[in-house]
């Protein structure tokens, strides 16, 4: 399949995980604050930041080993790639298991956090931190099996995998809230989830290449090289995960366990919002990798500047929507008790497109390999982040929390990054101005739909079919009003064509 199709077929099926990523948030959450205490499930929300802290002992050497197994499958390097599928497996293997002893060795800080927030059921949250922990652990190895489905071009394959995973969490945390199970229902289906990954994507690479048999010393030749690439990988997911994993922490500490509850309940639709933007870029970077890799044919600055342009496409009417929707999406679905205000809830969208755009870089830059650059400045970023933020919480509370990341994202990753691929890249001031005007475009359309979607909520009734009402408004003004006058979504359009008949294409 040429590189336009891959890319679609990716973002496809990264399109169906959202749509069942949001019916599980759409569907537990409300289970959850019937079925689980707010403390405990406050408690729940902590120790998924304090996995998420432990989850940086595993160096993301995977993601390292997916660009190198797509620069070899672009030149049908068949020994390489089988000597970096040993090496996955096995790297996956051992960082697995340290980032299992230390979650275990963290069960006590888990248990000063779960006091602070004064849990009703401390005993079931140690024991769903404990499942949790091993559902991580089999995550870390199923990363290492994925990233061998990804380099070799097998979106597909991927997909499917993925969305059976979901749909098993999803199905067995019903059925066991519904049976009274509690809190542990949430650990015990990630870890089905972790387990269906890893499995399928292990079945799949058996089918479909030679046997690798066990590792020799000659299959870890070059592993030196990976986990010192992996260096810049470490920092910026060090950066990103300590500050991602602190706010609900801080939160707790500084706000206490009600407002954390309601930033956690607003925030879920603009997280959902910012993953289905930051998906493209995440389904292209295999595809990247093949065409820096290839440096030939394919227009490797066209291609990088159309994912980032993708990206303004698609987080510029998410974070309008955030905005004018939110508010009523959160009070008819969890209750007006739970929405955290209307200045958070306009930091929060702020956050969502800085977020994305940060994001869709920061993989674009993964898939050059220009790691270490993009990693420094993530962890500059993040640590900037979480000391305003402490400073912030303490004295502005939820606002200053929110604010934070803003502030520090200007003074670091915002222009940092996109100078490092355009420099990598060679993009010319015809370019830079092209991804500028697209931006104008994008929140021209997205104010015009904005009033559109005002319109439609004076004539519809306030529930969830009135909401859906004004949200199809929203979307089909945009989506109009950007193809009239975006040159490079209307050429998009037309390419697809072929593309869905099985012809190739380029992404360019």
């Amino acid at each position: 399949m040429g590189h336009l199709r891959n890319t679609f077929v990716g973002v496809a099926f990264a399109y169906l995980q959202i749509a069942v990523h949001l019916v599980q948030g759409l569907i537990i959450t409300p289970m959850c604050l019937a079925y689980v205490p707010e403390a405990t499930f406050g408690a729940w929300l902590v120790t998924g930041n304090l996995l998420g802290w432990v989850g940086l002992l595993d160096p993301g050497v995977h993601l390292v080993i997916q660009q190198r197994i797509a620069a070899a499958h672009a030149h049908q390097d068949l020994q390489a790639i089988n000597r970096l599928r040993v090496q996955a497996y096995v790297l996956a293997g051992a960082f697995a298991m340290v980032t299992l002893t230390a979650a275990v060795l963290a069960l006590p800080l888990h248990a000063v956090l779960v006091e602070r927030i004064g849990c009703e059921q401390t005993t079931q949250v140690a024991v769903a931190y404990l499942i949790a922990a091993v559902a991580m652990a089999v995550f870390v190895v199923s990363y290492g099996a994925a990233v061998v489905t990804l380099g070799t071009q097998a979106p597909a394959a991927h997909g499917v995998i993925a969305l059976v995973g979901q749909m098993v969490n999803l199905a067995l945390v019903i059925m066991l809230l519904r049976g009274g199970r509690g809190i542990v229902s949430l650990p015990i289906g990630l870890l089905a989830q972790a387990i269906v990954v890893l499995t399928g994507n292990l079945a799949y690479a058996s089918l479909t290449m030679p046997a690798t048999g066990w590792p020799t010393r000659r299959s870890f030749d070059g592993v030196g090289g990976l986990v010192r690439e992996s260096r810049g990988v470490f920092l910026g997911r060090a950066g990103s995960a300590l500050a991602s994993n602190s706010d609900m922490i801080m939160a707790a500490w500084f706000l206490g366990a009600a407002p954390t509850v309601a930033l956690n309940v607003t925030q879920r639709a603009p997280l959902m919002l910012r993953m289905l933007a930051e998906r493209v870029s995440h389904a292209a970077t295999p595809v990247l990798s093949v065409i820096d890799a290839e440096r030939g044919g394919t227009n490797s600055a066209a291609a990088m500047a159309a994912v980032v342009r993708a990206a303004i496409w698609i987080a510029v009417p998410a974070a309008m929507a955030t905005m004018l929707l939110n508010p009523s999406f959160v009070r008819l679905w969890a209750g007006g008790e739970f929405y955290a205000g209307d200045e958070p809830n306009a930091l929060i969208a702020i956050g969502l497109l800085a977020g994305t755009l940060e994001t869709t870089c920061i993989n674009v830059c993964a898939a050059m390999g220009l790691y270490a650059v993009s990693g420094r400045a993530l962890l500059a970023k993040s640590m900037l982040a979480i000391c305003i933020g402490a400073i912030g919480a303490w004295l502005f509370g939820m606002v200053g929390l929110l604010a934070s990341p803003l502030f520090a994202g200007a003074l670091t990753t915002w222009w940092l990054l996109p100078k490092v691929i355009g420099s990598h890249s060679a993009w010319d001031r015809g370019r830079w101005s092209g991804l500028a005007i697209d931006a104008v475009k994008a929140c021209a359309a997205a104010a015009l739909a904005a009033a559109a979607a005002a319109a439609a909520t004076t004539l519809v009734a306030r529930d969830f079919l009135g909401l859906a009402i004004t949200c199809s408004a929203f979307a089909v003004v945009y989506a109009t009003c950007l193809l009239g006058c975006s040159g490079e979504l209307r050429s998009l359009a037309i390419r697809m064509i072929p593309v869905s008949g099985g012809r190739r294409g380029g992404l360019r």
